[in-house]
């Protein structure tokens, strides 16, 4: 034993220069599998620490580009341990270039207290003024922007823009970049289509989240719209997103004059060039396949009349 060992010596002092090389590749390669290894308990608790536990995210199956009837709300108030009931529209504004992008969402000023945890500011305004917007701090330092201050979203998924006042901030919002205005609001410039991309559930008590998902996915079993619901980090966890609800920051390509501005097929007439190609980074290709497809991809009969839902949803509200 001790032959092979001054052996394996002599020829580590043989080539110091290969020595340390191999020396250093191996302490790189196991650091690199010890990050890949803990990166999804990493994760994990960063979703648990801005995730609450008694909040349910109930989607369509089908993916975010496929809406949900705003009438689901209703029934949704009426299972069992169901305390509150948020609708949330992705709008997928950008904000001066196509590369400003940052999640843009809409939901209903009354049911705002849904998220106090995040420490919310300025909600009294925002229950009080229709255009008021809150922004997380990410943005707010990302555009140097400030409480008061006046903003303009373009449309990419609806073909018209909103004018925001920013009344307050997001501190702790699970998005660094999130941005929320009134549905109110949305619903009046898109003439009432009656949609929801996402219901926020909250519950009264965490245990019964597994209970109360499985409730709502039946309710709307066999329906012209069925859901999946799951608790609120699994969902975060899912869609990739927590730059997600849509933040639509990838890589933008149109073919035409106006190269790099984003709007639909449906929006020809306002903007002057119909955006006739769209790619994704790879995070979002998923969370944003079927908005690509069914928005961008000729589907000319997904708006007719400023209106934003299939024909049965209508029915059904």
């Amino acid at each position: 034993m001790t032959k092979y060992l001054t052996l394996i010596f002599k020829n580590l002092r043989r080539s110091k220069r290969r020595t340390i090389l191999t020396i250093l590749s191996i302490a790189v390669s196991l650091f690199i599998f010890s990050v890949l290894v803990s990166l999804p308990t990493f994760a994990n608790q960063m979703l648990a620490d801005t995730t609450s536990s008694v909040r349910i995210i109930c989607r369509t199956k089908m993916g975010l580009g496929y809406p949900l009837p705003l009438a689901y709300k209703s029934k949704i108030a009426t299972i069992p341990h169901v305390v509150e009931v948020a609708p949330l529209v992705i709008y997928g504004g950008i904000y001066h270039e196509a590369s400003d992008q940052f999640p843009s969402v809409a939901t209903e000023a009354k049911e705002i207290d849904m998220w106090s945890d995040w420490g919310i500011t300025g909600m009294d305004d925002f229950k009080k003024i229709k255009t008021a917007c809150l922004v997380a701090d990410g943005t707010m330092r990302r555009f140097n922007l400030h409480v008061g201050q006046q903003i303009q979203l373009r449309g990419t998924v609806f073909p018209f823009n909103v004018t925001l006042n920013i009344v307050g901030t997001i501190p702790r919002a699970p998005a660094p970049n999130l941005l929320i205005f009134r549905l109110d609001y949305f619903e009046e410039a898109a003439g009432n289509p009656g949609i929801a991309h996402e219901f926020w559930v909250k519950v009264d008590d965490s245990r019964v989240v597994p209970e109360v998902c499985a409730a709502l996915d039946n309710q709307f079993a066999n329906s012209s719209a069925e859901t999946r619901s799951l608790s609120e980090a699994a969902a975060i966890g899912r869609t990739g997103r927590v730059s997600r609800l849509s933040g639509c920051r990838g890589n933008w390509t149109s073919r035409g004059k106006y190269r790099g501005d984003v709007h639909s097929r449906a929006s020809k007439r306002n903007r002057g060039n119909a955006f006739d190609r769209f790619s994704l980074g790879g995070d979002l290709e998923s969370a944003c396949g079927r908005i690509v497809d069914d928005c961008f991809i000729g589907r000319s009969d997904w708006l007719r009349g400023r209106v934003w839902a299939v024909q049965s949803f209508r029915a059904q509200r």
